[in-house]
């Protein structure tokens, strides 16, 4: 698995491109500046198969619609959030296992930061959104926030059986879950 991030859109959302050994892949989501994600995509060959999102913030879905025009891809992505007007090809539910190429996208529902939150957990690593950052976690105070919902989710994330992966977020820097079971203040309190 490679993971390649862009950092786009004046909020520096954390646009990640997963691809497997043959460079089929996925966007995580396509934030803003679509024109620098599908010449990312064209450049380095890559089979975008699958585009999905996090949560639907405006932050996390502005280049939604040119890329996934520009790839063809399907969406893979939560409405539980009324407030989105997109339609998902695929719905993002728990336990719903997406296949890249030879990779396994598991979703995890995690929902606090806004209704349709999901995390994408492969073998190597964690997509978290807006759920969970470095020694932090995505504000509640959002329309369809709710600190009761994160803190069931940050519990679930914590308490999954696995001894150490990366987490990458929807902003800022990458880190690991055993380092945030240690030191991030919020999945502490729990």
């Amino acid at each position: 698995m490679k993971i390649d991030v862009l950092h786009v859109g004046f909020l520096g959302t954390n646009c990640y491109i997963v691809t497997d050994k043959n460079k089929i892949g996925a966007v995580i989501d396509p934030g803003e500046e679509g024109d620098k994600i599908i010449r990312f995509i064209e450049k380095n060959g890559i089979d975008c198969r699958f585009v999905l999102l996090t949560h639907g913030h405006f932050d996390h879905v502005g280049a939604l619609k040119e890329v996934l025009s520009a790839t063809g891809a399907k969406l893979v992505a939560s409405s539980a959030d009324s407030e989105n007007e997109m339609t998902p090809d695929i719905e993002a539910v728990e336990g719903l296992v997406v296949k890249v190429g030879d990779m396994d996208f598991k979703v995890l529902s995690t929902p606090g930061h806004s209704k349709d939150s999901v995390c994408y957990l492969t073998e190597e690593a964690l997509f978290s959104g807006d759920t969970l950052f470095f020694e932090s976690i995505g504000r509640t105070d959002f329309p369809g926030g709710d600190f009761g919902e994160m803190k069931k989710s940050l519990k679930k994330l914590r308490d999954m059986e696995i001894d150490d992966i990366a987490v990458y977020p929807g902003h800022g820097a990458s880190t690991d879950l055993k380092y945030e079971r240690e030191n991030n203040p919020f999945m502490k309190m729990l």
